[in-house]
């Protein structure tokens, strides 16, 4: 009997699930970097009554606990109703029920929009981001 062995990729299967590994955790970085970027920028951005809409400001990523604040002497908990789903996702937001007419506005009061700035002003940096992870 007569045979030939076929091998020498167990090698180069390691390095490319490290690879992989090293990928992973440099997008769930990026993503996490880029929601802290969006929620500074949007405190920065957001009036400031009593300051509760801008304590309010707050980042939900993958496994986090509930987020809670305090402001004007008052302590608030609670989270968003999504939840990310993996590492690869975040959420930047507020849990106060006007936070929405301050971002949107109202019939008689334009919006200031800065939730929506912040993001589109960071977007392409996390971009630039995964490019350079993927290289």
């Amino acid at each position: 009997m007569i045979s030939s062995k076929v091998s020498g990729v167990g090698k180069s299967v390691r390095v490319l699930e490290s690879r992989l590994k090293s990928i992973r955790m440099g997008l769930a970085k990026a993503v996490l970097e880029t929601a802290y970027d969006i929620e500074s920028e949007t405190k920065q951005n957001t009036r400031v009554d009593t300051g509760r809409a801008r304590a309010s400001v707050h980042v939900e990523g993958f496994g986090m606990l509930t987020f809670s604040y305090t402001a004007a002497g008052n302590t608030y908990t609670g989270g968003f109703t999504k939840k990310a789903k993996d590492p690869y996702e975040a959420y930047v937001g507020s849990n106060v029920e006007y936070f929405v007419f301050l971002e949107n506005g109202t019939y008689n009061r334009a919006g200031d929009h800065m939730l929506r700035n912040a993001t589109r002003a960071n977007m392409p940096k996390l971009r630039e981001n995964v490019k350079k992870i993927l290289r």
